[in-house]
């Protein structure tokens, strides 16, 4: 999955599936299964589905900078729970774009990225095979911007 190649990961994955206690692998075929999945499809199924859904829509809407688009595909609930660095990057990236959001939300959206990132965070989760990962520098960028936000001063 890490090569940027899920169809032949699910077929691999697959064929390990067949091998006696290899049970463990249930979560990565689904993980595997999602990832090879065009944009949209499969969003009614499982929750992993939906969450690598929602982060490609919302990745697609942040590249055309419409915000409420964006809002669309990624304040969604499973987007939220995940607390996982590459759906929380969205969020916080959507909310310190979007000025016209409320300081509870933005607060809360920064505040999530930056309790699952960085990767030393005991419990780090990171969907990093997800095509496109937001890399380790953009990744520290956001981390950045979002502390300093979380940092600076505030009226009222």
């Amino acid at each position: 999955m890490h090569l940027g190649k899920p169809v032949e990961a699910v077929q691999e994955l697959k064929s390990g599936m067949r091998l006696e206690g290899a049970r463990w692998l249930e979560p990565v075929l689904a993980l595997a299964e999602a990832l090879a999945q065009p944009v949209g499809v499969g969003s009614e199924d499982s929750g992993i589905r939906r969450l690598i859904s929602a982060i490609r829509i919302g990745d697609q809407a942040l590249q055309e900078n419409d915000l409420e688009a964006a809002r669309a595909a990624l304040d969604q609930p499973v987007v939220w729970e995940a607390a996982e660095a590459q759906s929380a990057a969205r969020l916080a990236e959507l909310y310190l774009r979007d000025q016209a959001a409320s300081t509870f939300h933005r607060r809360h959206a920064l505040a999530l990225y930056l309790q699952v990132y960085p990767p030393a965070t005991i419990g780090y989760k990171n969907l990093s095979m997800l095509e496109p990962a937001w890399q380790q520098p953009r990744l520290k960028e956001l981390a950045e911007r979002a502390r300093a936000w979380l940092d600076g001063p505030r009226l009222g």
